[in-house]
């Protein structure tokens, strides 16, 4: 059984067979050091920028990027990693963690060619960490369908700056 099976006739159809709608393993931080390295950065080991709104905190690594290994990494290398912790404090309901990480690593997908990109043109690598720094409201007092609305708003628009700040910089100040 496909993952499009499960999806809306009409959606089904914009889907390629064989499409994967999630991260590659490439794309994701799964050890507790990479969040505990954007979250408590060594002095002098790489650059770091933070950046937050209501809801949503970015934090991001930028450090030199490896050389390729394979030709097939070569020509699109995966430059830019992601994360996203969702704490019991501000959202006690798992199924209140679970909508808020749909929604930011759905907004981290579609940032990841734009980040690539910048952070291709540095030649930086990019570790990427979205938090939710505020509590969710009660059931009854926001619909999920508004919160959804501005969790992602949130999202797109750090995403947005940390690629105008990638592109700003510049490759000695991603050095220091």
């Amino acid at each position: 059984m496909s993952l499009s099976a499960d999806l809306h006739p009409a959606a089904r159809a914009a889907v390629a067979p064989g499409l994967r709608l999630r991260y590659p393993a490439a794309r994701r931080l799964r050890d507790s050091a990479s969040f505990t390295a954007l979250s408590r950065p060594a002095p002098g080991q790489a650059r770091c920028w933070r950046a937050a709104r209501n809801w949503v905190s970015v934090a991001a690594r930028m450090s030199a990027a490896p050389n390729p290994a394979s030709a097939a990494a070569a020509l699109r290398p995966i430059r830019c990693r992601f994360g996203v912790t969702v704490g019991k404090r501000n959202a006690p309901r798992s199924v209140d963690r679970s909508l808020v990480k749909r929604v930011l690593r759905e907004a981290a997908r579609h940032a990841a060619a734009a980040l690539d990109d910048a952070a291709g043109v540095q030649g930086v690598r990019l570790d990427v960490v979205l938090r939710l720094k505020a509590a969710v409201p009660a059931t009854g007092a926001l619909a999920r369908s508004q919160l959804k609305r501005e969790l992602r708003a949130e999202a797109d628009a750090l995403f947005a700056l940390l690629v105008r700040q990638l592109s700003r910089s510049t490759a000695a100040e991603i050095d220091r």
